[in-house]
């Protein structure tokens, strides 16, 4: 206080103090910079907080704190190097100036301090030494030494310093009594009011006792509680008579928040709100329930009405809805300890507005049951009055309603509710007479229908029919009609008519109760077997069986086809069907079977049509099933026959050549190889020298065979080179009987047939084989040429030679001919036949697609090879064409 009183003076002596203290230029210049600051500070005003300021303006995570900001180690003591980095702070603006100089003056007063609560800001931090001369060890109170705390605040205590003889600071003990008894810490509630907790601080200095200081707490509640009525949330509040929420603005400025209610509204359900008091046993308590509420009438002009002697003019809180008019609702309560609150808002809640009308509630067109509407009705201080007729509503149900829900209406009206007595129902005729059926379907709430008649043995003229029938629930005002008796009923004869045709006459004949019995028969399917009763006379009505004939009954599937089946294998197996027969006839068929094979113990199904069957599966299970519905149960009669299938694997392998023989046997297609005019050793140089390679081996079931398991097996056919004609028949000796071997036979001239098969893992052998020529090695290097076929030729007249003429089908000869040459190279390699040129016997060229004649006849064909290749020459052949009538 004296550092502000004093200004700068102050302020300079405390420099001067400084100076003589420290011994630093340094320190002296920054507090004249400090001084400087503090006299403008101090001038405008700014150095105090202002009143009301407090530790909240230090608080930190919601928590108070009594250190000064510079003491970074909170130990009630500011040394040079704190100060110093608090003033450099407020050079560079993040520190309050006026902390900053509170922050030196504490620094060069002797370092320690304490804090009193009763000051302002920063003067709440003052100097603690010892005084002059002393060298004993003190301790003191931060605060006054009693101390006050409100009930429902959080407590914190201003703790107490310490220091020793030589002014070292002393680490201080506190300890907590509540009437002598140790406790961990002063909670202010309810609970703890009226009590004294002392706090003991202690220390110990270095030499002697410990030095201990006491502070007194007691705890206060001095603040009533806070009423805040709630906002009325109008949704689900209509029931209870809650009309609006306005503002009344024609008194502006002032204004006004007015409630509108109905007459008679139930204020008690809509108003609600707190009323807080922060002194509770575990936290704030609410008193709401023992809230005062005094209601006063209003003026017009919001004014409390007053009575001739000046009192104002009240209305019991549970009745002044009764009563139309204006009022002010006023709160007041008492906390526990005597504290008094109002209600006062600067937005004042609670005006309340009540009509002397109210809206009449939805009741009407919702299927309410009678009584909630009542209730509804009479909540809003309206007069139920109810009228009763049917409907299709459900019995006490409201139909309608008059006025209509949302009328506003006088409290006190009536209001009218039309209420269900439930369904209309069918009244029991039978046996009535006309005139007695036609009151009760009018009593009933209906109107008579048509009236018919039917034959019966009641009596007559009187109900045997009715629609709709006794007991149903049809709408009201709907018409019933009824069928009079005209006497007994003859029941027909129906046996072997159609079901159809027997049901319509027994129907006319006046019996609607039929029942029919389905069985099995040898009657014709659909007809009536028996009847009961039987044709005549009866009473009409009188319940009927007729049974009908299913037909036979299935009893057994026959197989068409072989059984058990072969299919060959990778084939698809056509299913040649089944019939089902009862007795001698035929009920159904065909019916085909649902093929499967047996995978371990399971039986695969497969599609007959898509999948083929296979040996590996062998053998198969057709299966036929037939269905059919049996009378009496629901359970489904069953036909069941099986067919195996076994499956044959019978096809031979089909073998794949890529040859190229010397040339084509024409009548037999065979291929021909001239083999021995080389030197060959072995039947494989051969098969190179000409191209032969087995390509594939496919077998139907087996698939694709390997090309290893082939065999070659060569026989001997004629000993002489006899080409292109083949006297006799041909016949094979094996190469063994003649002497010879797969080397040897190469050089015995002759004609041969190379043959190779493959057997498949069913045992099927096929195969492909082609004739090898072996000629004496003498002609080697000599050139030749042959006709396929015969020459001369006789054809019939009017043939041409493009039909006629022999074609070679070999890939050695281009264009195809009826000629054959082979080269004079060591290999006498086959020779193309490059030209084959027709002339009639006028040597006149004739093309192949002329008709040939016996005029021109003998005609000529040359056919020409390409060049040898030793003499590079080619080869001519001919061949005479003779031309007859008919062959």
């Amino acid at each position: 206080m004296n550092l502000v009183r004093s200004g700068s003076k102050m302020n300079l002596l405390i420099g001067r103090k400084v100076l003589r203290r420290r011994g630093s230029l340094t320190l002296f210049l920054c507090w004249a910079m400090v001084a400087f600051a503090a006299m403008a500070s101090v001038a405008q005003g700014e150095f105090l907080s202002p009143p009301g300021a407090s530790l909240n303006a230090l608080s930190s995570g919601g928590e108070l704190s009594p250190y000064h900001p510079a003491d970074v180690n909170t130990n009630w003591r500011l040394v040079m190097s704190e100060a110093i980095s608090y003033l450099t702070g407020w050079q560079q603006g993040t520190n309050p100036m006026a902390f900053a100089i509170r922050a030196a003056y504490l620094w060069q007063a002797g370092e320690f301090y304490s804090y009193d609560p009763s000051l302002n800001l920063p003067l709440c931090w003052t100097p603690f030494l010892p005084g002059e001369g002393e060298s004993e060890a003190q301790i003191g109170l931060n605060s006054p030494e009693i101390t006050t705390v409100e009930c429902g605040s959080v407590f914190v205590d201003p703790g107490a310093t310490a220091q020793d003889a030589d002014g070292t600071p002393l680490a201080v003990d506190t300890a907590i009594t509540l009437d002598g008894v140790p406790i961990d810490g002063i909670v202010p509630s309810l609970e703890a009011l009226g009590s004294v907790y002392l706090i003991n601080y202690s220390a110990q200095p270095a030499g002697g006792g410990p030095i201990t200081v006491t502070r007194t707490v007691t705890i206060q509640d001095t603040q009533p509680p806070v009423i805040a009525p709630a906002l009325i949330q109008t949704f689900g509040l209509f029931e209870f008579g809650y009309r609006d929420f306005v503002v009344n603005w024609e008194w502006w400025p002032s204004y006004y928040h007015v409630h509108q209610v109905s007459c008679s509204a139930d204020w008690a359900n809509m108003d609600s709100g707190t009323a807080l008091d922060a002194c509770g046993v575990d936290g704030p308590v609410d008193y709401w329930e023992d809230v005062e509420v005094t209601v006063r009438l209003l003026h017009p002009w919001f004014q409390v009405q007053q009575d001739e002697y000046g009192n104002d003019i009240t209305v019991d809180l549970a009745e002044f809805t009764n009563y139309p008019g204006l009022y002010r609702l006023d709160y007041l309560v008492t906390d526990a300890a005597g504290n008094t609150g109002v209600y006062e808002a600067v937005e004042y809640m609670r005006y309340v507005e009540v009509f002397d009308t109210t809206l009449v509630p939805f009741v009407g067109g919702y299927a309410l049951p009678v009584a909630d509407a009542v209730a509804l009705i009479e909540a809003v201080s309206l007069v139920p009055e109810i009228t009763e007729e049917h409907n299709d509503l459900s019995a006490g149900t409201v139909i309608s309603q008059t006025p209509a829900g949302g009328a506003e209406v006088p409290c006190g009206s009536v209001v009218q509710l039309l209420v269900s007595l439930g369904p209309c129902f069918v009244p029991n005729l039978s046996g009535m007479t006309q005139q007695e059926a036609e009151a009760a379907i009018e009593a009933a709430g209906y109107v008579v229908g048509s009236v018919d008649t039917a034959p019966s043995t009641a009596p007559e003229g009187t109900v045997i029919l009715q629609f709709p029938n006794a007991g149903e629930p049809v709408a009201c005002g709907s018409s019933v009609t009824i069928t009079l008796s005209e006497g007994a009923c003859v029941m027909p004869d129906v046996a072997g008519e159609p079901v159809a045709d027997a049901l319509a006459a027994i129907e006319a004949a006046g019996f609607t109760d039929i029942t029919l019995i389905e069985t099995w028969a040898a009657n014709t399917s659909g007809t009536v077997i028996t009847q009961i009763p039987g044709p005549g006379m009866t009473e009409c009505n009188t319940p009927v069986e007729v049974a009908i004939s299913l037909g036979p009954e299935p009893e057994i599937i026959t197989l068409y086809g072989s059984d058990p089946d072969v299919a060959e294998c990778n084939e698809h197996w056509i299913d040649p069907g089944a019939d089902v027969y009862g007795g001698s006839d035929m009920i159904a068929g065909p019916i085909y079977a649902v093929v499967e094979y047996q995978s371990g113990e399971v039986w695969v199904p497969i599609d007959p049509a898509s999948d083929t069957l296979l040996t590996a599966n062998s053998p198969y299970r057709a299966t036929y099933r037939y269905e059919y519905d049996q009378p009496g149960t629901a359970e489904p009669g069953l036909l069941e026959e099986v067919r195996m299938i076994e499956v044959l694997d019978t096809i031979a392998p089909q073998l794949t050549l890529l040859d190229n023989p010397s040339y084509i046997e024409p009548e037999s297609g065979t291929p021909v190889y001239l083999a021995g005019c080389a030197e060959y050793t072995h039947w494989d140089e051969v098969a190179a020298a000409f191209s032969t390679e087995l390509v594939e081996i496919y077998d139907q079931c087996d698939g694709y065979l390997p090309v290893e398991s082939i065999e070659v097996d060569l026989t001997r056919i004629y000993p002489g080179y006899e080409n292109p004609l083949w006297p006799g028949e041909l016949y094979g000796v094996t190469l063994e009987s003649l002497g010879l071997d797969e080397h040897t036979w190469l050089n015995a001239p002759g004609a041969y047939l190379a043959v190779w098969t493959i057997t498949d893992a069913s045992g099927n052998r096929g195969g492909d084989a082609g004739f090898v020529v072996i000629c004496a090695i003498t002609e080697t290097n000599i050139a030749g040429i042959g006709l396929y076929g015969a020459s001369p030729m006789t054809v019939e007249t009017g043939s041409t030679w493009e039909a006629v003429r022999p074609e070679v089908s070999s890939h050695n000869f281009l264009p195809a001919a009826g000629a054959y040459a082979w080269d004079d190279d060591p290999l006498n390699t086959p020779l193309p036949i490059v030209s084959e040129v027709l002339t009639d016997k006028h040597e006149s060229v004739v093309p192949f697609t002329e008709a040939l004649n016996t005029e021109n006849a003998p005609y000529t064909v040359t056919y020409t090879s390409a060049n040898t290749t030793n003499a590079g020459t080619p080869l001519t052949v001919t061949r005479e064409i003779l031309v007859t009538e008919s062959l």
